[in-house]
């Protein structure tokens, strides 16, 4: 009878090391939502979702110096091992025909020429009514081609097209449509609204002429009404901006910005706030007034629909978004609707979290209505919010801290795969996992 001899202690760890998997290289590609230089940490929105990833001293930067030269909306290429900081981070950039490309020096030039010429922004509406530069009509690129007799009729006239800047393909799309379309005499800002802004040229906010400079940011309404005042920066207190609109003897009134945007369709309006709302606008202009979300549904009424799931999905992505920007609050525009959607006085039928046959009395309760819950259940009124990332890119989050200290931790997870993932707080950690297409709330003591 033989022995077995000993299986050597080397092999032994090599069949252990085998059986320990090992995180693969990842390349992602989105645009800079957020950077936090103590964190070392990017925030990327990648397929309409955020993701955050890891720089460090090691981290090699392309067509960027560093981390300095970056910001939002920058499009950029991470390649990076998830959990680790990145090896390269490349900053993409779009470049446009020979000789079409102008400096901000020209583009001052022709604008305070005599020649005729249309300035275009080519990117969306929301963006545009954000910050664009004076004189500006907005045609998205897309749209471009459907809109094609705003531009001169004389298609030797010289047409400026911008977007967000070098890493932004807008300008360089709309060059190629009206090229196509015969114009001969076209030009691209590609350093864009990002470049005008730092170098603190005038933008149009809502109908509003900001012009900015070190310490005042002095908006000239477009209506026959006081100017306003506010500060360029973050972090400035209401009183400092009182001191300064009355030591210029310009009053600050918020009835002079509403006045300023009353005559913007409602529609573009709403879009608007909503761009403005994510970049803190409103806080750092009146930081002691609240943001409170209303009217919020899901339109396009169908009977056969009740139980798609995507309802309540838009209300948790819409709820988790709003929240973390600012909203102090949320409410639905219609919590009960009956079995057609309304009533409605325009016959614009919609969803509701719950629906009522008139003729049984029978109640529906549709996703949208546990989606809601997952938030007002268990966020208490006084709730403090607190800061949240996921490092999964298919996970969304918001977090409270209650008025007894609880802390409350909402997880969306819109995909089609289940997600494991360790929550986070006070240096402990917990294993959960995230089911497709679900939501989930945790309580923390």
């Amino acid at each position: 009878m033989s022995i077995p001899r000993p299986t050597p202690l080397s092999a032994l760890l090599a069949a252990l090391l085998a059986l320990v998997p090992t995180a693969r290289a990842d390349t992602v590609e989105g645009r800079i939502e957020d950077i936090s230089n103590k964190a070392n940490t990017i925030q990327v929105e990648v397929s309409g979702k955020s993701q955050v990833v890891l720089f460090g001293p090691q981290t090699e930067f392309v067509n960027a110096a560093g981390i300095k030269e970056l910001g939002t909306p920058d499009l950029i290429k991470v390649e990076h091992t998830p959990g680790q900081p990145a090896t390269r981070i490349t900053k993409v950039v779009f470049a446009l025909p020979p000789g079409a490309e102008i400096s901000m020096e020209e583009l001052e030039r022709i604008r305070a020429g005599k020649d005729p010429f249309l300035l275009v922004d080519a990117r969306p509406k929301g963006p545009y009514l954000e910050g664009h530069i004076p004189g500006a009509i907005q045609i998205f690129w897309k749209d471009l081609p459907n809109n094609l007799d705003k531009l001169p009729t004389d298609k030797g006239t010289m047409v400026i097209f911008y977007c967000g800047g070098p890493t932004c393909p807008y300008t360089g799309s709309s060059i190629e449509i009206a090229t196509k379309a015969g114009h001969t005499n076209l030009k691209g800002f590609q350093a864009g609204i990002p470049a005008w802004k730092k170098a603190g040229k005038p933008v149009v906010v809502l109908g509003v002429v900001f012009q900015h400079s070190p310490q005042v940011l002095v908006a000239r309404l477009h209506s026959p009404v006081q100017n306003v005042h506010a500060i360029a920066g973050k972090r400035v207190t209401y009183d400092v901006v009182l001191e300064l609109a009355a030591r210029e003897n310009i009053p600050l009134k918020v009835r002079d910005i509403q006045a300023a945007i009353q005559d913007i369709h409602l529609g573009d309006l709403y879009s608007a706030l909503y761009a403005l709302a994510s970049k803190e606008f409103f806080q750092e202009a009146f930081p002691e007034k609240k943001m409170l979300f209303t009217e919020g549904c899901a339109e396009s009424f169908d009977p056969t629909r009740y139980e798609a799931w995507v309802l309540g999905e838009e209300y948790g992505r819409s709820m988790i978004h709003d929240f973390n920007n600012g909203a102090v609050g949320w409410t639905d525009w219609n919590i009960l609707l009956d079995e057609q959607g309304g009533p409605n006085h325009v016959q614009n039928f919609c969803f509701a979290p719950v629906h009522a046959n008139t003729a049984t009395g029978e109640l529906m309760y549709t996703n949208s209505y546990y989606y809601i819950g997952h938030f007002s259940k268990f966020i208490k009124p006084g709730a403090k919010r607190i800061a949240s990332s996921a490092s999964r890119d298919v996970l969304q989050t918001t977090a409270f801290m209650n008025p007894d200290g609880k802390i409350v931790v909402v997880v969306l997870n819109t995909s089609e795969q289940d997600m494991s993932f360790k929550l986070w707080c006070q240096n402990k950690a917990a294993d959960m996992q995230s089911l497709a297409h679900s939501i989930m709330t945790i309580v923390t003591e």
